[in-house]
């Protein structure tokens, strides 16, 4: 049996995964969950510099485990979880990307152009929300976040995401062949998002060559619309 550790992805908590942390636990496997700095229901200050406070609390976490760990990541936190595996290599067994982030050396998740797009209030499901922080859109969560999702699972998302600090889109990674790339990762494709386009998840994995690709016929949220498909994935990567 693995230990998983699943990373929730922009405007998210740890509260993203229950459905598919129910369906891990009763396959026996371990399922870690946890809500980042300051998201979800942790009271944690945002630092200056969020997506490194980020990645810290995961590869802390990631140390912290008997065994390496099958670390995964949604969307945003494709970035996160490449940023912990850098700090923490030896106790993570694999990465596994879910419509996920996966961006070469350098790079931040939002360029110039997208950050001009969301200041002129263009984006197609963030807005500023002042003091250097963005929200969700409600109508970008209902028709691209959660595209094939119920009308349930899309009310209970939207009453409980919460703002976050821009400045973790806007910080380039810094990722080594030595570290993040020597650890074995995995990328599960979702054909129908509207969020990251499946051309796009495929031009992102050419960045770093995954072992194994699973493409899911789903949107951007496979973690409330298909968490059975996603869960037999997770198991077959690990």
């Amino acid at each position: 049996m693995a230990t998983y550790v699943l990373i929730h992805g922009s405007f998210h908590g740890g509260w993203c995964w229950e459905k598919v942390a129910a369906l891990l636990e009763g396959a026996g496997h371990k399922v870690l969950t946890p809500d980042l700095p300051g998201m979800g229901t942790d009271q944690t200050d945002f630092a200056a510099d969020c997506l490194n406070q980020w990645a810290d609390a995961v590869a802390d976490m990631v140390r912290a485990q008997d065994e390496p760990v099958i670390l995964a990541g949604h969307s945003l936190a494709g970035a996160v979880i490449a940023q912990a595996a850098e700090r923490a290599t030896e106790g993570v067994a694999r990465l596994v990307f879910i419509a996920a982030l996966l961006m070469r050396d350098g790079d931040a998740a939002m360029g110039k152009r997208a950050l001009a797009g969301l200041e002129a209030g263009e984006h197609p499901f963030m807005q500023p929300c002042g003091g250097g922080m963005t929200r969700a859109k409600p109508e970008g969560l209902n028709e691209l976040i959660y595209s094939d999702a119920s009308d349930a699972d899309r009310d209970a998302a939207l009453a409980r995401i919460c703002p976050q600090p821009l400045n973790v889109m806007t910080t380039p990674l810094k990722l080594s062949e030595e570290r993040f790339g020597a650890v074995p990762r995995g990328y599960i494709e979702t054909t129908q998002d509207k969020v990251l386009p499946i051309d796009f998840q495929r031009t992102m994995q050419g960045n770093w060559p995954c072992e194994r690709v699973i493409t899911l016929d789903t949107g951007h949220t496979p973690l409330a619309s298909a968490p059975g498909q996603l869960v037999e994935a997770l198991i077959a990567m690990a």
